[in-house]
């Protein structure tokens, strides 16, 4: 009856792996990442760090993009993901020519509890340019943007 008992035991460890089997935590799942509604407060943040990042006053942007701005959270890594299209001022010709080119499209990134980064993605994934900052996979799948590109 012991040996029947261990049989059962040592069958059920090697069905759930190796990490269960040295005793370690593993988990069935990871956490999936969620799509997050874009405030108000949000979008004013965005464009506040968009603009730094291209060097231009916030002021000289009226907002993001509509239909082009995502937001989402990644449990697995702490991490707040945005993407958007930052709006000139069609009185600024400084913040219209920022967003030419490298600069059409910019993903965002955040780790709880810190400060947004930005990163220009107009031309990322195309032929011999690399994307700027890596999206998790989950967050590119539930987004349904191209694997191959770091932009819808």
């Amino acid at each position: 009856m012991k040996s029947l008992s261990r049989l059962k035991k040592l069958t059920t460890l090697a069905l759930l792996g190796p990490a269960v089997a040295l005793g370690l935590a593993a988990t069935a799942h990871a956490d999936a990442p969620v799509n997050l509604r874009v405030d108000d407060a949000l979008r004013a943040q965005l464009v506040q760090v968009g603009a730094q990042l291209h060097g231009v006053p916030a002021s000289e942007y009226v907002g993001l993009e509509p239909g082009l701005t995502y937001y989402a959270y990644d449990p697995d890594t702490l991490t707040y993901w945005a993407g958007a299209h930052l709006v000139p001022s069609s009185t600024s010709e400084r913040a219209q020519i920022s967003i030419q080119d490298a600069g059409s499209y910019t993903l965002f990134k955040m780790i709880k509890g810190g400060a947004w980064t930005a990163f220009n993605d107009g031309i990322g994934g195309e032929s011999s340019h690399a994307c700027p900052q890596a999206l998790p996979a989950s967050i590119v799948a539930m987004w349904h943007w191209d694997p191959k590109t770091c932009h819808p």
